[in-house]
């Protein structure tokens, strides 16, 4: 599992303390590089976690430990999408210690209540026009079926695996922030929320996706489909995303 450890004293100005070595597979930065101030952890994240990291990062904050999710700027210029568990200690100096274990929401394993239902998931999927796919809370897919997997494949090729992938990996930066966003909201009752795969507009839409099978109370899954066409080599569509 790609994850790194710090621990940082909760001063006015943050003091990394400790930086481990797996730091430089999940972010590209050396754990030097934290140490002497050269990167700060903080400016790394992506501007619309930043408030959850300045609310964590705060002195006064009274949260002892939990678990956030924070996207974070790799070294190489992507946005990685991370799972943070922290646990602070207060100290009697005057300051407290927070422990982070940062992990790569991608290489997160989880496991499904019911493989027959995931079975019968992946079979209506690929029974489907649209392009569909299956998302863990951690905005990784992990479920696509072929017309997906072929709409973001070199034609040249076979279609490619995109499980373990979030859309920070195929998609721009801008798509990917609004597919987040959307997600993050969660199912709206019985309708779906719709967006435009060309323009980034957001509507209500009225119809509901096919009845999908449960995986369980153990799985709140994100389940999507899009609907897609080509006009002029541009490619234009919409999602529509549930929740079990």
């Amino acid at each position: 599992m790609f994850e790194a450890d710090f621990r940082l004293a909760l001063k006015e100005k943050i003091d990394v303390l400790s930086a481990s070595e797996r730091v430089e597979a999940l972010l590209g930065y050396k754990p030097k590089e934290f140490l002497l101030s050269t990167i700060s952890l903080e400016g790394l994240v992506h501007p619309h976690d930043a408030a959850v990291v300045r609310q964590l990062f705060s002195p006064s904050s009274k949260g002892e430990s939990g678990e956030v999710k924070v996207r974070v700027r790799h070294a190489d210029g992507r946005i990685r999408c991370l799972s943070w568990v922290y646990e602070r200690e207060n100290k009697a100096q005057g300051f407290a210690i927070l422990n982070l274990i940062l992990r790569d929401a991608s290489r997160l394993k989880h496991k499904d209540a019911d493989p027959g239902a995931v079975a019968d998931l992946m079979a209506l999927m690929e029974g489907m026009d649209e392009c569909a796919y299956r998302k863990d809370r951690n905005h990784v897919i992990t479920l696509a079926n072929r017309n997906f997997r072929r709409m973001l494949s070199d034609p040249s090729k076979g279609p490619r695996d995109l499980t373990g992938l979030t859309d920070y990996d195929p998609f721009s930066e801008e798509y990917a922030d609004q597919s987040y966003e959307l997600e993050e909201q969660g199912p709206g009752g019985s309708a779906c929320r719709v967006r435009s795969a060309t323009d980034g507009a957001r509507k209500e839409g009225a119809a509901r996706p096919p009845e999908v099978p449960r995986l369980g109370p153990a799985r709140a899954d994100y389940w999507a489909f899009h609907h897609h066409c080509r006009d002029n080599g541009t490619r234009a569509g919409g999602a529509n995303f549930a929740g079990e």
